[in-house]
Order: C-alpha cells, then structure tokens, then sequence
C-alpha cells in the first residue's frame, strides 16, 4: 500500500502557485514596458523654425504639418516623423561645393554663393512628399543657375564691373525657378569669384 504524505502534496501546490505568481509578475511587467514605450513613441516635440511632416504611417502619408510645441497621437507610435524647418535660411555654395561656371569667352571661373530662403510654413509637407528632399533641389539649381548666367557675359565683366549685375540675373532666375517649389529667395549672394590668373591680370591691368 502506498502512502501519501500531505504535506509534500501541499509544498508541491505551493510551489506551482509560487510559479504561477512570478510568471503573471513578469508578463505584467513586460505589459507594462511595452505600454510606456509606446505612450512614449505617441509625444513629439518639434522645435521652433521647423514642422513635423508625416511621411509614412499605416494610413500614408499627410499633408498635414505638425506644428511647434509638444503633441501627443497614437499615430505617431507607428509613423516615420521627420522634423523640416521652414523658416529663413541659408544654403552656402562654399569650399568643397564652389560652383564651377563658364564664360562666354569660354574660360572657367569658380564662384561661391550663398541663397538666402525659407519656406511657407503651409507648405512644407506639400513639398516633403511631393518632391522629396528640398536640398538636393535647391543644390541643383544653385549649380545650373549660375551657370546659365554666367555664359552669357565675358570673364573680365563678371570678375569686375559686371558683377553686380550678374549677382542680380542670378537672383532673379533662382527666385523664378524656386517659387515652383514653394520655396521663397530672401537673397543671392556672391561671395567670392576666383578667375583665371590671366583675366585677374588683366583686370589690375
């Protein structure tokens, strides 16, 4: 005949209960994790000067701009959230980006510019999803502009008397061809033109 002892039947409940009690401890505890991390997912801060634009989302992306400040959405736990300022600016065509023209006397000249911008602050997510990146935009016709202007005067012009007027040609081309991107010219400037040591010759000359 077997015998039962009841007090190994009671360690061996308590024991399972004791289990049981940990494991719903820890799935509470990973409950909890994952209900903060997407509580915290749900708040963004965007910064003054910029807004936050939508660009994917299980509902795609929105024209929507997010605007200054702290905001709270589920939405956001499950979207990619880029973060674009709109306000005054500057691109600088500098260094190791010096824009390379060509006169019309055929001789190459180095110029650097600066475009001064911004961008209406009802437009910024029109122009994220509709044409991408607005840097690799402006980067293009920043290079192509002056370009186009400055093979229309000679090298001694542009490096002299002329270069007021081939700094206001490219302003006004950029402000045309940029206002069909919804993006606003401030300013062009030329910083610096470096010609030919010839030509800079026969300018001192």
């Amino acid at each position: 005949m077997v015998e039962i002892n009841p007090k190994k039947i009671i360690m061996s409940g308590s024991r399972g209960n004791e289990r049981l009690s940990a494991a719903k401890i820890v799935a509470w505890f990973i409950i909890f994790i994952i209900i903060m991390a997407v509580l915290a997912a749900s708040f963004v801060n965007i910064p003054a000067g910029y807004k936050g634009v939508i660009v994917s989302s299980p509902t795609g992306p929105s024209n929507k701009e997010i605007d200054e400040g702290w905001h709270f959405n589920p939405l956001y736990a499950v979207s990619d959230i880029e973060v674009i300022r709109y306000n005054v600016q500057t691109r600088d065509m500098t260094s190791g980006s010096t824009v390379n023209v060509r006169s019309a006397d055929n001789l190459n000249i180095k110029m650097d510019i600066s475009l001064i911008f911004h961008i209406p602050a009802d437009k910024v997510a029109d122009n994220r999803i509709q044409y991408g990146d607005m840097t690799l935009l402006i980067d293009r016709y920043l290079r192509n502009v002056p370009r186009d202007v400055a093979s229309k005067y000679n090298a001694t012009y542009i490096g002299g008397d002329g270069r007021g007027v081939v700094e206001h040609n490219i302003r006004v081309n950029l402000t045309a061809a940029l206002l069909d991107y919804n993006i606003i010219v401030d300013d062009v400037l030329i910083r610096s033109v470096d010609l030919p040591d010839t030509v800079d010759q026969s300018i001192e000359a």
